[in-house]
């Protein structure tokens, strides 16, 4: 996500309130992916692992795009700028 999306990250971290305005979009993605976002990643299905409660799959990438901007980064609770000593 970019810099100015934290209110879409805390969302899907559970900690936001109402719902947000989420762009998507198609433009020769075969899945839908997030607008704004600095970069974006499809994937299919390689392996699925059983873990307990919960399933780790892990996908291989199968197309990459990345746009200029300033990424999210959370680090220990709180988001940072990156490169920010």
């Amino acid at each position: 996500l970019a810099a100015d999306q934290r209110g879409l990250s805390n969302h899907f971290a559970g900690y936001g309130e109402g719902e947000p305005t989420l762009a998507w979009e198609r433009d020769g993605w075969v899945t839908p992916v997030v607008g704004g976002a600095i970069a974006q990643l499809e994937c299919t299905l390689w392996a699925a692992h059983p873990g307990g409660d919960h399933t780790l799959y892990v996908g291989e990438v199968t197309r990459v795009e990345a746009a200029g901007g300033a990424p999210l980064a959370y680090l220990r609770g709180g988001y940072v700028s990156v490169g920010e000593p």
